[in-house]
């Protein structure tokens, strides 16, 4: 039986070797490419869905930075394996799909190396974003993430009309992005840690001043809006459906537009000592129902 570490290593890791090796196989046959990019799918999908036995369990941190102490692990709770095995799972299925489905765009002169290799890519930053214990980590792959929704919305890029979605979206999630690293740089300026759950620690000792937990909550609700495309981000969306259809199952339906509620839900115990937090968080909920009932009218 695998370590836990070991299988939370290969559930990230997977997927970014598949990235790796899925074109250099499409040089010799696009067989081999597209059926080695749902082979390392269905692969971390396995693996995911074994972390799911493994909730709870330890994992060992090791130093990335050391003359700033800031370390990289993992964390298995419930909410990160969820995520990771949503994003696992349905990736795997989203590859098979795409199998026969993305056929066209090889007739019409588009790259499947490309294609594959994004999706991929999205998978395991997706699960890293879910399984990191470090805010730094889980920005960076919170950037790959939406790079990676950049690049397949604008996937048909001989089509003006994706280009510009693809665009469009890159842009406005920027602006939310902006706001979650102001977040993380005042957590860390406050706390001397990137480690979330040393932060969570501090937070509730009451060690860290009512005004930075304000502004960087605004931060993480403003990199929340982003992602999940709600008021006033959420223009980006609708000409997201410029993507490949597979893209807007996978990232626009089942996952990254998830990735706000995963990052307040993460993020939450930081910021319970401050009420405002809770506030803006509701806020948000109602400016979307009332926005949503006059669209519907």
């Amino acid at each position: 039986m695998l370590a836990t570490p070991t299988l939370a290593l290969l559930s990230m890791l997977t997927p970014f070797l598949g990235m790796v090796i899925s074109p250099i196989l499409g040089v010799i046959s696009p067989r081999a490419r597209t059926w080695s990019a749902v082979a390392f799918g269905f692969l971390t999908a396995i693996f995911v869905s074994m972390l799911v036995g493994r909730i709870g369990k330890g994992v060992p941190t090791y130093e990335w930075i050391p003359m700033e102490k800031i370390s990289i692990g993992v964390h298995l709770d419930a909410l990160g394996v969820y995520i990771a095995f949503i994003a696992g799972t349905i990736g795997a299925l989203v590859l098979l799909y795409s199998v026969k489905y993305m056929e066209h765009a090889a007739e019409e002169g588009y790259s499947l190396s490309r294609y594959y290799s994004l999706v991929l890519l999205f998978i395991g930053s997706m699960i890293g974003l879910a399984l990191t214990g470090n805010l730094l980590v889980l920005y960076i792959f919170w950037e790959l993430v939406g790079f990676c929704s950049y690049a397949l919305i604008a996937y048909y890029y001989k089509e003006p009309k994706a280009v510009w979605a693809g665009t469009k979206a890159f842009i406005v999630t920027r602006i939310g992005d902006i706001g979650l690293l102001i977040g993380v740089i005042v957590l860390w300026r406050a706390t001397g840690t990137l480690t979330i759950t040393e932060i969570i620690e501090t937070a509730k000792a009451g060690e860290i001043p009512a005004t930075t937990l304000a502004i960087a909550g605004a931060g993480f609700i403003l990199g929340a809006i982003g992602k999940s495309a709600q008021m006033p981000l959420h223009v980006w969306l609708p000409d997201a459906m410029e993507a490949p259809t597979t893209i807007s199952a996978l990232i626009h339906a089942a996952t990254m537009v998830n990735a706000g509620i995963y990052l307040i839900a993460r993020s939450y115990p930081i910021f319970t000592a401050t009420p405002v937090m809770g506030w803006w968080v509701l806020a948000v909920v109602w400016i979307c129902v009332l926005y949503t009932s006059d669209a519907a009218d």
